[in-house]
């Protein structure tokens, strides 16, 4: 029964896009929300596809797709951090939402890490950069968590 629901969904909207397919929004579409906690969650989540998707490039051999995968880690970490920011909302308020962050950047700078030391010499430079805006956005959030007000 739920497949035949799938169908006819998709059959009505044929422009709805399913979490965790190819057609996964990117950063633009993430940007396009208004809903400033939403987008900053879908930022949060991009962020662990995006280094899948650099290790991916990393694999195939494919430099700039490496970079451009890279760069998308980074920039949406920095969207997170905006996002949150922007709403005017105490962070106590929001912690939840910071607390959820902090653990998915935790895990996507365990990522990095092992990307940056399987990188040759060469190609680090542009890992490690991304690694350290990486790391001031988890730190970030991790004071936000930490933050009694």
């Amino acid at each position: 029964m739920r497949p035949l629901l799938a169908i006819g969904l998709l059959l009505l909207f044929p422009d709805c896009r399913v979490l965790g397919q190819k057609g996964q929004p990117g950063l633009p579409e993430i940007m396009q929300d208004t809903d400033l906690e939403r987008r900053a969650m879908k930022a949060v989540d991009y962020s662990e596809i995006a280094v899948k998707q650099a290790q991916e490039q990393f694999q195939a051999g494919n430099r700039e797709g490496l970079e451009s995968a890279l760069e998308n880690v980074a920039g949406s970490a920095e969207l997170a951090s905006k996002s949150l920011k922007d709403t005017g909302k105490r962070t106590k308020s929001l912690a939840g939402r910071y607390k959820r962050g902090e653990l998915k950047f935790r895990a996507v700078l365990r990522q990095l890490d092992s990307l940056i030391k399987a990188l040759n010499f060469a190609d680090r430079e542009k890992a490690e950069s991304v690694r350290k805006r990486v790391q001031t956005v988890h730190e970030e959030f991790l004071q936000a968590v930490m933050r009694r007000n």
